[in-house]
């Protein structure tokens, strides 16, 4: 009888490291989908810049074409492992930069213990750099 409740105990820790592994796996595989289809926002944000003021030397965005890139390259991205995933696009005239941030939400985990209510966001940034002349 022994034998038989630590085998039970075995399996049952083994399968829980098992389970624990893939979503550890999954989390990982997810996150970085996320941070590519943010930096491939910021890409295609930071594309449309208005002619006039570069012709000019400074650097000044269409933030209406922008954000339709941005959502156009948002709408490619599926995924079933986080929950209510939003996204923000802020652009910056001044600095040049495009900051694309992408609330992922709750990750939809197979172990109970795992869930919590830590909700889960990357951030990606594209910085455009004028030479000095």
């Amino acid at each position: 009888m022994k034998n038989l409740i630590v085998t039970i105990a075995i399996v049952v820790l083994a399968s829980n490291i098992i389970v624990y592994q893939k979503d550890t796996c999954n989390l990982v595989m997810n996150m970085n989908q996320a941070k590519n289809v943010a930096d491939e926002m910021a890409r295609s944000a930071a594309l449309c810049i208005d002619e006039k003021s570069l012709a000019d030397g400074n650097i000044k965005f269409n933030k209406t074409t922008g954000k339709s890139r941005a959502k156009e390259a948002f709408g490619r991205y599926k995924s079933s492992f986080f929950s209510n995933v939003k996204y923000d696009i802020a652009f910056d005239d001044d600095s040049g930069t495009v900051k694309v941030t992408m609330n992922l939400g709750k990750a939809n985990y197979s172990l109970a213990y795992l869930r919590n209510n830590k909700k889960l966001k990357t951030t990606s940034i594209y910085e455009y750099a004028l030479p000095n002349l």
